[in-house]
């Protein structure tokens, strides 16, 4: 039996060697998905999104039926991409803070087993010259290791545009 702690969210890699006097040694590796108990998906409603366009962020704050206790004192840290200017925040789940755009910050209730808080922001594309908006969210509680997450959303450029030459960094 093997217990793999899951603070860490990525993917486990697992390499097994065999050998044995008589036969050629055997390697077996495997790659499982950690899966946090605490954990948070932002998802775009319109991609691509025209220039200039409006389109809402979806940020879904979960905790998994395996999670061992109830999450407490959540924040959610919603970090937006330049050149979008927020149009509203909607949560039956918290309160938002949108005094340091383009970060928002929502204190949020506190999930049980099982639970998942949701937070929509319908944003406009306010900045032409953008070819793919990155935005991140995070989640942290106090009884859970911290949770990130990012969306790219790419934006529609007219065929009457032409682009030479595109950097993205990401």
């Amino acid at each position: 039996t093997v217990v793999v702690s899951n603070a860490q969210t990525a993917k486990l890699k697992n390499t097994v060697t065999v050998r044995a006097n008589e036969y050629p040694s055997d390697v077996v590796t495997t790659k499982t998905t950690v899966i946090p108990y605490l954990s948070v998906d932002i998802r775009d409603s319109v991609d691509p999104v025209a220039m200039e366009g409006k389109l809402t962020y979806t940020v879904t704050a979960s905790l998994s039926d395996k999670a061992p206790t109830a999450a407490t004192e959540i924040e959610l840290a919603l970090r937006l991409p330049q050149g979008v200017e927020v149009q509203a925040i909607n949560s039956e789940s918290g309160i938002c803070d949108i005094n340091a755009l383009p970060n928002i910050t929502c204190a949020l209730m506190d999930l049980s087993q099982g639970s998942e808080a949701t937070v929509s922001v319908d944003v406009r594309l306010n900045d032409p010259g953008l070819l793919v908006l990155i935005p991140q969210a995070e989640i942290t509680a106090m009884n859970y290791p911290a949770h990130s997450n990012r969306e790219r959303t790419n934006i529609s450029i007219p065929e009457d545009i032409e682009v030479d030459i595109v950097f993205v960094i990401d």
